[in-house]
C-alpha cells in the first residue's frame, strides 16, 4: 500500500513540473514573419540552476520587448518593422554557431543580440566578422573581448572583466587586504578573469597566493582545494565562475569547513540560496562584485523607456516579471543591445535616404541589402562598414544608463561602469544578499545608503585580516602592560642583526586597537629580523605548527619567546589544520 501511495505521490510530482513549465512557456509574444530586416537574440538556458533561468528568461524577454517597443514607436526601415528571432544556447561555442547560421541561411538579420557567454562570443564575433553584421553582447565579459582589430564588429553593453579587476583592487585597498587565492572555470571567461585579475594585483603589489581551477566539464576542482585553502597563507577567496556553478562550489567548501568564520568569499555573482539546507550560517559574510546597471547605484537611466519596456514585457509574457527592482542587470544590458542596433539601422536608413534625395542623378537604393546565398558563410550584409560606423558615433541614455561607443580600438562602452559588493547577512527568515557599497565614474568604492553595513564572516562587525589567525583577549592585556614592546626589542637583540630601522617597514603590520592578531604580528617580526640577519624566513603553517595559543595563557612571554627560539631551528612541520578561531556561539543579531 505505501509503494502505490509512494507511485501515486512521484506521478502527482511529475505531473506538476511538467504543468510549471508548460504555464512558462505558454506566454506567446507576436513573431510576424513579414520584415525582411531581423534581429537575433542569443541567450543560455542552463536549466539547471534558478540563477541562470532568472538570466535567461529576463533578458530574452527584455530583447523581444525592445523589439516590440520599436513597432510601437513607428520606427521601420524600408516602410517595414524590425522583427526577431531567438535561439537558446547550452555554452558550446560550435553548437551555437550551428544554431545561428541556421537562422541567417533563411532571415536577413542585420545584427545580434548576445550571444551571453564570453566562450560563445568569441565565436560569433569571428563569424559577425566574416559576414559583415555587428554582434553586441550583454553579458560576455572576458577582457580579450575588447580588442577591435580582432573583433571589429563585436560590442558589449557589460563593462570588461579589466574594469572588475581594477574596482577588486580598490575593494583590497579598502580593507587593507595584502592576498588571496583565485578559483576560475576553465573557459574563456574563467582564465580571461584570472589572468586580469591577478595582472592588476600584482601591478599593485598585492598577491595571487594560488589558483585552483574548476572544470566546467566535470563540475569538480583539478585538485584538492579545501587542502590547499587549509595550507595557503591567505584566507580570501575568490570565486570566479559562472553562477549556476557557484552553488556547487560552496557545498564543497560548507562541507570542508573552509568558509566562514576564517574565510571571506568574493563570489562574481549573487546566487539563490534555495538549494542550501539551513545549516548555512558559515556563508554569512559572504561578497560579491558585479557588474550592475544604473538603476541599482542610483545612476542616471532612461525611465521612460524602461517604464514602457516592462509594460511590453507584462503585456506578453506576465508570469515571468518580476517586481522591478528584482529584473536582473543583465536583462537591462540586453535591452540597450537591442535598443542601440534598432537606433543604428534607423540612422544609416536615414542618412542613407537623405543622401539619395539629395542627389538627383543617384537612383534611389535600398539602405539595407544582403548577399541572399543559403551557405550562411557565404552571406554578407553590404552596408557593414556604414552599420558600424554609425553604431560607433551613437549615444543615447539608456534603461541601463549612457550608452555609448568610440571609434577607439575597445569594443567596450565608454559611459559607467556601474558595480556593486553584495554582503551575505542573516536575517530572522534566513540569509538575503544586500548591496552595501557602489563602484562607478569616482573609480572607487562608496557606501549605499541605508544598507552600508558589512556584516563579516561569524557575523562580525570587525574588517577580518587576509591571513591565517590565532585570536585572544590576553594579548590585549600584554600589549597594554608594555611586554610585547620589550618582547620585541628582546627579540631583535637575541641575535646579531642590523638596526631595527631596516626591517621598519616590515613591522608595520604590527595591528592596532582592538584584539591583538599575536601569531601574525610576531611571524611578521620573525621574518624582519630573519631577513635582516641574512636567512629566509619560515613558512607560516611551520610558525604555526609550534605555536599554540595555550602557551601564552600558561605562561605568558616567557614561553612565547622560548617558541620563536625552537621556530630558529625550523622543526618539521607537524600534520593537521593551522590553529583556528573560536566560533561564534548562537545566531548574530536579527534585523528585519
Amino acid at each position: 500500500m505505501l509503494l502505490f501511495w509512494n507511485i501515486q505521490w512521484h506521478f502527482l510530482r511529475i505531473l506538476c513540473i511538467q504543468l510549471h513549465v508548460t504555464y512558462y512557456v505558454r506566454a506567446i509574444w507576436p513573431s510576424p514573419n513579414t520584415s525582411n530586416v531581423k534581429l537575433l537574440g542569443i541567450f543560455e538556458n542552463a536549466s539547471s540552476s534558478s540563477e541562470s533561468a532568472e538570466l535567461y528568461i529576463h533578458s530574452q524577454a527584455m530583447f523581444k520587448s525592445a523589439v516590440i517597443l520599436s513597432q510601437e514607436y513607428n520606427i521601420t526601415i524600408e516602410d517595414k518593422y524590425i522583427e526577431w528571432h531567438s535561439i537558446e544556447t547550452v555554452g558550446h561555442g560550435i553548437e551555437t554557431l550551428r544554431d545561428t547560421c541556421k537562422v541567417l541561411s533563411i532571415s536577413n538579420v542585420a545584427g545580434i543580440v548576445g550571444p551571453g557567454l564570453s566562450s560563445e562570443a568569441h565565436v560569433i564575433a569571428s563569424f559577425a566578422k566574416t559576414i559583415g553584421i555587428p554582434a553586441i553582447s550583454y553579458s560576455a565579459t572576458d577582457p580579450d573581448l575588447s580588442d577591435r582589430s580582432d573583433y571589429p564588429n563585436f560590442y558589449r553593453t557589460i563593462p570588461s572583466d579589466k574594469i572588475a579587476a581594477k574596482a577588486i583592487v580598490k575593494l583590497f585597498e579598502k580593507f587593507h587586504w595584502k592576498s588571496c587565492i583565485l578559483i576560475y572555470q576553465n573557459d574563456a571567461f574563467g582564465m580571461g578573469g584570472n589572468k586580469i585579475i591577478t595582472d592588476e594585483l600584482n601591478k599593485n603589489n598585492l598577491t595571487v597566493r594560488g589558483s585552483i581551477i574548476f572544470s566546467i566539464s566535470t563540475l569538480h576542482m583539478q585538485e584538492d582545494f579545501h587542502k590547499y585553502l587549509l595550507e595557503s597563507e591567505s584566507r580570501i577567496v575568490i570565486l570566479w565562475i559562472q553562477s549556476n556553478y557557484i552553488p556547487l562550489v560552496l557545498k564543497e567548501a560548507l562541507k570542508y569547513d573552509v568558509v566562514g568564520p576564517e574565510f571571506i568569499w568574493i563570489l562574481s555573482s549573487s546566487i539563490s540560496l534555495d538549494s542550501f539546507d539551513r545549516s548555512y550560517e558559515n556563508l554569512i559574510g559572504l561578497l560579491t562584485v558585479e557588474p550592475v546597471a544604473g538603476i541599482s547605484v542610483n545612476a542616471s537611466i532612461n525611465t521612460t523607456l524602461l517604464d514602457a519596456a516592462y509594460k511590453v514585457w507584462q503585456k506578453y509574457e506576465s508570469e515571468t516579471f518580476p517586481v522591478s527592482s528584482k529584473v536582473h542587470s543583465y536583462a537591462l544590458f540586453a535591452f540597450d543591445a537591442t535598443w542601440l542596433l534598432v537606433q543604428s539601422l534607423q540612422k544609416l536608413c536615414s542618412t542613407i535616404k537623405t543622401n539619395s534625395s539629395s542627389s538627383s542623378s543617384s537612383p534611389s537604393s535600398s539602405c539595407l541589402s544582403f548577399s541572399e546565398l543559403s551557405f550562411c558563410f557565404d552571406r554578407r550584409f553590404s552596408q557593414s562598414d556604414l552599420l558600424l560606423n554609425t553604431i560607433n558615433h551613437m549615444e543615447f541614455l539608456g534603461v541601463s544608463g549612457p550608452i555609448k561607443f568610440d571609434s577607439n580600438n575597445l569594443t567596450d562602452p565608454v559611459n559607467g561602469p556601474y558595480y556593486y559588493v553584495q554582503n551575505l547577512q542573516f536575517f530572522t527568515n534566513g540569509l538575503h544578499f544586500v548591496p552595501v557599497l557602489k563602484y562607478g565614474s569616482s573609480n572607487d568604492w562608496t557606501s549605499i545608503e541605508p544598507t552600508n553595513t558589512i556584516f563579516w564572516p561569524g557575523n562580525s562587525s570587525k574588517i577580518p585580516n587576509d591571513h591565517p589567525m590565532i585570536k585572544d583577549v590576553n594579548i590585549l592585556s600584554l600589549q597594554e602592560s608594555g611586554e610585547l614592546d620589550e618582547l620585541k626589542r628582546k627579540w631583535f637583540q637575541k641575535k646579531t642583526c642590523p638596526d631595527l630601522s631596516e626591517a621598519s617597514s616590515e613591522l608595520q603590520i604590527l595591528p592596532v586597537g582592538g584584539i591583538m592578531d599575536y601569531a601574525s604580528t610576531y611571524y611578521a617580526w620573525d621574518g624582519a629580523r630573519r631577513r635582516a640577519c641574512g636567512a629566509q624566513p619560515v613558512s607560516m603553517r611551520t610558525f604555526l605548527s609550534v605555536l599554540s595559543t595555550q602557551d601564552l595563557l600558561e605562561n605568558g612571554t616567557t614561553t612565547l619567546f622560548n617558541v620563536f627560539e625552537e621556530i630558529n631551528r625550523c622543526p618539521p612541520v607537524r600534520s593537521g589544520r593551522p590553529v583556528r578561531s573560536a566560533r561564534p556561539t548562537g545566531p548574530g543579531p536579527q534585523r528585519r
